[in-house]
């Protein structure tokens, strides 16, 4: 089952630990601790047992600013999510080419081990990732218009494969710098700076025209 949310404030970022105000009856199923501004569509998912009752919810119940929200999972067919679904919904790409195979998620290859690194000081952090090289990518016809050099295979001419980083849980602020970051040559880097100690969880999402796989890289702030 695959939850999301809208944090409805522009400004404010919740740090809800998981606990009596943040879980599914209390119990840590993987859900976000940090609650960005705005919207975060099919932010994680639960798996559960091959026979889990189908007129059973899993709810997902959040308290904040003395304010009790419920999201709740599932199994009824009408709410049956495939991949079509999260890209229509996440928006980068809704149509499709029909003689291309379907589109596979991209793959974190080689992930990076759990992490160590001071406050105040950035923390380099490169992906691996690897895709199928679907949907093709768009020509690109602005750099021919506007008569700009390099060979084409030179510039990343499909936009859509790219990692977007988020702070998943900890006690303090994590910057990205890039947040979001196109894969070049098979690779993403960002550097990341924490402001206060402790242990972290970043998730990057490896995405290919809205499709998505979660990755989590721990780190520990001394």
């Amino acid at each position: 089952m695959w939850f999301g949310y809208l944090n409805r404030n522009y400004e404010e970022r919740l740090n809800i630990p998981v606990g009596p105000n943040n879980g599914f009856n209390g119990e840590d199923m993987g859900q976000a601790e940090v609650f960005e501004p705005r919207r975060s569509r099919f932010a994680f998912k639960v798996v559960v047992p091959a026979n889990f009752p189908k007129d059973r919810d899993l709810i997902w119940t959040v308290t904040a600013n003395g304010v009790t929200q419920k999201a709740f999972g599932s199994l009824w067919p009408v709410w049956e999510v495939d991949q079509s679904t999260i890209s229509a919904n996440r928006g980068s790409r809704t149509a499709i080419d029909f003689d291309e195979p379907p589109n596979a998620p991209p793959r974190v290859v080689n992930p990076p081990a759990k992490q160590e690194v001071e406050a105040g000081k950035p923390l380099a952090l490169t992906l691996s990732v690897e895709d199928d090289e679907f949907p093709r990518p768009r020509v690109d016809r602005g750099a021919h218009v506007a008569g700009l050099k390099g060979a084409p295979e030179e510039r990343p001419l499909n936009d859509s494969l790219r990692v977007s980083w988020v702070q998943w849980r900890g006690p303090g602020v994590a910057r990205f710098e890039p947040k979001v970051v196109r894969v070049v040559g098979g690779k993403a880097s960002t550097k990341i700076t924490f402001d206060k100690p402790g242990n972290y969880v970043l998730r990057a999402y490896a995405e290919d025209a809205s499709i998505h796989t979660p990755h989590d890289v721990s780190v520990t702030v001394r």
